[in-house]
């Protein structure tokens, strides 16, 4: 049985989720199923799809959907240590994502299946702060966070700020604004432009020349 009829309307009633259209439709209809346009306009594909496979995978029953929240849940604390391992140690990031897997508003949006939104968007924002920190920066792993982030919820497209001042945190600029957000810059722009190889390479070879 489905519990809360009316706050999963999100699934029963959404034409892609119950297969009624293919999945690639999420992309052009927003998350009730509506064309886009003529709905509330709350526009969160990866989620829609990520349903449309519970719903496959359950043959209609609730179970997929819960056990996938747990398992994203369960993923996003993994990489969440994994984030704060390398700079605050070994201890803080146990303590540190054992109270976030417990946390009330966590636990909350993975005991509802619509909490899901929640979940991706979080899980894009950890992975995005792994993907920094680890020894060799995973900057197309980043990109990929993002857009996770941003098709998940609205909120995930201000995730470049939330790793912006994660940086921050970690690496203050000792030799003033103007040189970090430079240096950062950059850096940032060359991992873009390397990654989507603009007019064969040109632009990653001009921003790796300013650098120097």
């Amino acid at each position: 049985p489905w519990p809360g009829r009316r706050l999963i309307s999100t699934i029963l009633d959404n034409p892609v989720v119950t297969g009624r259209l293919p999945w690639t439709q999420a992309f052009t209809r927003d998350f009730w199923g509506q064309v886009l346009g003529q709905g509330v306009g709350s526009y969160r594909p990866f989620v829609v799809v990520t349903f449309a496979f519970d719903w496959w995978v359950g043959n209609h029953s609730p179970l997929p959907f819960h056990l996938g929240n747990v398992v994203l849940h369960a993923l996003t604390v993994g990489l969440l240590f994994l984030a704060l391992d390398g700079p605050l140690g070994r201890k803080v990031a146990a303590g540190a994502a054992g109270l976030f897997a417990a946390l009330a508003p966590s636990a909350e949006a993975v005991e509802s299946i619509v909490g899901r939104a929640d979940i991706l968007v979080t899980l894009a924002a950890v992975g995005g702060l792994w993907s920094s920190q680890a020894r060799s920066p995973r900057s197309w792993l980043g990109l990929l966070f993002l857009a996770m982030g941003a098709l998940s919820k609205e909120t995930g497209f201000i995730l470049p700020v939330v790793w912006a001042l994660w940086d921050l945190v970690l690496q203050p600029p000792r030799e003033g604004w103007r040189p970090w957000l430079k240096g950062r810059g950059v850096r940032w722009a060359t991992e873009l432009g390397r990654l989507l190889d603009l007019d064969g390479g040109y632009l990653s070879r001009l921003l790796r020349d300013l650098k120097s």
